[in-house]
C-alpha cells in the first residue's frame, strides 16, 4: 500500500468577462440524456503507470485501449442551470488519474468559445493555456480548442469509477504531490488516497507493496 498525496489547484477567477457559466442551484437530480464516450483523438503518448507511480505490465500497455470492453457512460442533464452528471467508467486503467473536461467543437463555435472563456485555450500541437487575449489576437480562431477542466476522479484496482459531476468550478493543475515533491500552494485543496489493489492483469509480478 502507498498513500499518494494530489493537490488541486484552481484557477483565478472562474469567468472571465466575456462569458459566463451558471453554479448549480440546489435540487434533485434528473438525467435526461446519456451518451457513450469514445476517443476523440488517436495517437498521443498515454501515461502507463499509476497515481503511486507502480509502471503496469508490458502486456498491459500493448493491449488496453480505450474501447470495448473498457467504456465509459455519461448521463446529463439537458436543462440544468450548468452542466451536470454521472459518469460511470469501467475497464479503465487501474488506480489512475483521469482529469474531467468540457471541450467545445467546431460544429457548434459559439458554444466552443463560451468554454473557452469560461476556461482555457488550446491550439494543438501547439501547447496548451493560451489566454483569451491570445485567442482574440487569432487571426483564424477556428485552430483554438476551448476546454474547461472541472472535475477530477481516481479510478479502483479495476479501472472503475462512479463520479457524480456538476460544472462549477475552472480548475487550473493537478499536481502528484507524491511524484512531482511539490509543495502545496496556501488554501489548495489536498486528498490523499491509498493506492491497496494491484491486479494481475495490469501488473507484473513481483507486484507492488
Amino acid at each position: 500500500m502507498r498513500r499518494v498525496l494530489f493537490v488541486l489547484v484552481t484557477a483565478a477567477a472562474f469567468c472571465s468577462a466575456a462569458a459566463a457559466v451558471a453554479f448549480l442551484r440546489p435540487g434533485p437530480e434528473r438525467w435526461d440524456a446519456e451518451a457513450e464516450l469514445k476517443p476523440v483523438r488517436e495517437g498521443g503518448e498515454y501515461r502507463f503507470a499509476d497515481i503511486a507511480g507502480n509502471a503496469y505490465s508490458g502486456r498491459f500497455r500493448r493491449e488496453f485501449r480505450y474501447g470495448p470492453p473498457a467504456r465509459a457512460v455519461l448521463k446529463y442533464s439537458r436543462n440544468s442551470d450548468t452542466f451536470r452528471g454521472l459518469l460511470v467508467v469501467r475497464g479503465y486503467k487501474p488506480n489512475f488519474a483521469y482529469q474531467v473536461k468540457l471541450v467545445g467543437v467546431p460544429e457548434d463555435p459559439a458554444a466552443a468559445e463560451r468554454i473557452g472563456f469560461a476556461g482555457r485555450w488550446l491550439l494543438p500541437g501547439e501547447g496548451t493555456n493560451f489566454s483569451d487575449e491570445d485567442y482574440l489576437a487569432l487571426e483564424d480562431k477556428s485552430r483554438a480548442e476551448g476546454y474547461l477542466f472541472f472535475d477530477w476522479f481516481v479510478t479502483d484496482g479495476d479501472g472503475d469509477a462512479t463520479v457524480k459531476l456538476r460544472l462549477d468550478r475552472s480548475l487550473h493543475v493537478l499536481i502528484n504531490e507524491t511524484l512531482e515533491g511539490s509543495q502545496a500552494p496556501p488554501g489548495a485543496a489536498v486528498s490523499i488516497f491509498e493506492v491497496r489493489d494491484f491486479p494481475a492483469f495490469a501488473y507484473e509480478a513481483p507486484l507492488p507493496e
